[in-house]
């Protein structure tokens, strides 16, 4: 499906640059909100990525010459619950709230009657899964330097009162092709708790789903699990159930991960004492974000 459906001439340094603007094909009709700037000050320039829920676009900014990223997000695929009691989508109210370096950066939102549309900072680097599919796995170092970074942000929304409850390598961007530079992406399922609040509903990817999520009362230590999970993923390429028919993967999930000889196969001790605490099936014996980050396992990063 093409995302480039019209052109518009933007004019810079003298000069006439064509640049694509499906802008009008996007809107399902004339944009009622708007906080910063006006719909019509976005040219779309292509089509990052379509999902069951959202289309991601790459767009250029024409008053600050910048380019950004717009999802775009149709009205009747949000449930009640991805709403806040003011009518607000959780996604959009989360990110006005963020301001972190290891989380994407928001800059403003616009709606219709149709669809939401979401301005965010644009990374220009793959995501962690897709950087693994091209460049291959990380080193036990340089993964340490990623999961680290995403742990200081994980530790950033948890202490907001914030749980993101989709955190795998899809939702990791990197800022740059160039550097390890990542931020946290994908607030589509994230939540706000209260201290000692237990949350219900199942959002996030089968492969990082906590336990206690299955079981339906859990908090931000879902994050950890998933965080943990990931770390395995990122090392061996491997996803810790992927000998496992996905029917049977719910019932495989509540029982303890054995990280065998088999399966941590070249770990350092502490990597592997690492993970094992991230994946505790009692999220009260799991480690916090905070404890995370005072682990061995990060000594010298």
């Amino acid at each position: 499906m093409g995302c480039i459906v019209s052109t518009r001439t933007l004019k810079s340094s003298g000069k006439n640059i064509k640049k694509y603007s499906p802008i009008d094909k996007i809107l399902t009709s004339p944009c009622e909100v708007s906080h910063k700037s006006v719909i019509s000050d976005y040219m779309s320039l292509s089509c990052l990525g379509i999902g069951s829920f959202a289309r991601v676009f790459r767009v250029h900014h024409i008053p600050s010459h910048s380019t950004r990223a717009m999802k775009v997000i149709k009205k009747c695929n949000l449930t009640h619950n991805q709403y806040t009691s003011n009518n607000t989508p959780q996604e959009i109210y989360i990110l006005s709230k963020l301001n972190n370096p290891y989380t994407t950066n928001f800059f403003e939102y616009f709606e219709d009657k149709k669809q939401y549309y979401i301005i965010t900072e644009l990374c220009e680097g793959h995501n962690l899964y897709d950087h693994i599919l091209e460049k291959g796995l990380f080193n036990e170092k340089m993964a340490s330097i990623i999961i680290k970074k995403i742990l200081q942000g994980l530790l950033y929304i948890h202490n907001l009162g914030i749980v993101h409850r989709d955190i795998k390598p899809e939702n990791v961007l990197f800022s740059s092709p160039f550097n390890l530079d990542i931020k946290i992406a994908d607030f589509g399922g994230s939540c706000e708790i209260k201290p000692g609040q237990k949350l219900k509903g199942i959002f996030g990817s089968k492969y990082y789903l906590a336990p206690e999520v299955l079981n339906g009362r859990y908090n931000e230590k879902v994050d950890i699990w998933s965080c943990g999970i990931m770390t395995y993923v990122i090392i061996t390429g491997k996803a810790p159930y992927e000998d496992i028919k996905d029917d049977d993967i719910s019932e495989v999930i509540l029982k303890p991960f054995q990280l065998d000889d088999e399966k941590a196969k070249g770990f350092s001790e502490e990597c592997k004492d690492f993970i094992e605490k991230m994946i505790r099936i009692d999220p009260e014996e799991r480690m916090s974000a905070k404890d995370a980050l005072k682990h061995k396992w990060f000594k010298g990063v």
